[in-house]
């Protein structure tokens, strides 16, 4: 291969690292791991990287794939079709209009602008599914789910800042 085409094959591998990473933390994020009641408290990891990716890389995350990965999620978890692939748009739209004001901050107004968004994540998810299944949900199980992945925060963004210094230098 030429110097040319193998640079040009590597710079599209590389800058498809944030969408291969996200649908991960998207599979990972819905596998049976066979512990009653696991599946309805579990960590959105997907959402930890739609976040991630939107304010340190949105170039490299476009709406069209936070939405291809939202409808993987939906296929996964057993969600209402649409519900989770509109919650990650969403994020990526907003998260990326004001990722610039939290890009190259200290990690707690990172940390704090993803409570925000996890916290609207859990609401509309809650709403969509209560008007899906046409019943009043227990909200105790989303806000479990809502305070293990702000929880986790901190450990995936360490894993994703590690993988994007590693393989996608500025």
């Amino acid at each position: 291969m030429s110097g040319g085409l193998s640079q040009r094959l590597e710079r599209v591998a590389r800058d498809h690292v944030p969408i291969a990473i996200t649908i991960f933390l998207a599979v990972f994020s819905t596998a049976p791991f066979y512990i009653p009641g696991y599946g309805m408290v579990a960590a959105n990891l997907a959402l930890m990287g739609v976040f991630y990716w939107s304010v340190h890389r949105p170039d490299l995350l476009s709406p069209v794939a936070a939405f291809c990965i939202g409808l993987l999620y939906d296929f996964l978890a057993g969600t209402p079709p649409g519900m989770t692939a509109l919650i990650f748009v969403v994020v990526r739209g907003l998260t990326g209009a004001q990722g610039g004001s939290l890009a190259g901050k200290p990690f707690l107004f990172l940390w704090l602008g993803f409570w925000g968004a996890a916290a609207g994540a859990g609401v509309t998810a809650w709403i969509i599914s209560a008007v899906w299944h046409a019943a009043l949900l227990d909200p105790a199980p989303l806000l479990f789910q809502v305070g293990l992945t702000i929880a986790l925060f901190p450990f995936v963004s360490w894993l994703l800042v590690w993988i994007q210094h590693k393989l996608l230098p500025v």
